[in-house]
């Protein structure tokens, strides 16, 4: 039986199956023991009322408290109408031009 190794999504550590240091939320997001309580991580039974689902395991990100860097930047490029990639290369010639 092997081990699998999970990151944590917040501050990217690398933690093994068997450690007692993971958390999983119920939204599909693995935070280490240390950022667990930075994240608002509770495990506790929470129902929503919105979507009518509910959940044992919480965290700021599924509770809608915030949202990470990456929808961020998906919503705010969505707004001005620019493709990922597009903005990407921008920001990769602009860089390579100075």
């Amino acid at each position: 039986m092997g081990q699998s190794f999970y990151t944590c999504d917040s501050c990217g550590s690398a933690m093994g199956d068997y450690s007692h240091e993971i958390e999983f939320c119920d939204c599909g997001k693995i935070f280490c023991q240390d950022c667990a309580s930075e994240v608002g991580y509770r495990d506790e039974d929470y129902y929503k009322e919105e979507t009518g689902e509910y959940h044992e395991s919480t965290c700021i990100y599924c509770r809608l408290e915030t949202i990470d860097d990456n929808e961020l930047l998906d919503f705010a490029l969505a707004k001005i109408g620019v493709e990922k990639e597009v903005f990407r290369d921008i920001c990769i010639n602009t860089k390579k031009s100075k």
